[in-house]
This record gives C-alpha cells, sequence and structure tokens, in this order.
C-alpha cells in the first residue's frame, strides 16, 4: 500500500478549514456560558418562590448527599491483599 503524498497547499488549507471549525467552537462556547452566567429571573408570586426555595433546598441536599458518598468512599482502607 502507498502512502499518499501532501502537497503544502493541500495543508494549509486543511489547516485554514479546521482553523475556522476551531473559532466557530469557540463562539458557540463562549456564547453557551454567557446564557449560564446570566441571572437567573426572579420568582413572581408566592407559589413560585417557594417553589424556588424548595428547588435550592434540594440541590442543597443533594450535594450533602454526593459529598457525604465521596468522604465515605475516599474514608474506607484499600486492602492490599485478599486474605481470608
Amino acid at each position: 500500500m502507498k502512502k499518499r503524498k501532501y502537497t503544502l497547499e493541500e495543508i494549509r488549507q486543511k489547516q485554514d478549514v479546521l482553523q475556522a471549525e476551531l473559532k466557530q467552537s469557540e463562539v458557540r462556547l463562549t456564547e453557551g456560558i454567557n446564557v449560564l452566567r446570566q441571572p437567573q429571573e426572579k420568582p413572581v408570586g408566592f407559589v413560585a418562590g417557594v417553589l424556588a426555595k424548595a428547588q435550592q433546598m434540594s440541590f442543597a441536599i443533594d450535594g450533602a448527599l454526593l459529598g457525604y458518598k465521596v468522604y465515605r468512599a475516599l474514608r474506607k482502607p484499600k486492602k492490599l491483599s485478599r486474605r481470608r
């Protein structure tokens, strides 16, 4: 099987295409980060406020449980052999 030899012009064209794709990816990523950084809308009304607080509490509880599970997994002593 013979390897194909690339010309310098083909390599430069491919490099330009990859640079353009990288730039587009960077723009999409920047737009996504900007959307995530926007402040959340304030809930309007009593029910919306209660639901927002409940959601915040659920996130905090979920984070605490995950942290506890990680702590328990890292705290276990490592067994070097399988002696019985």
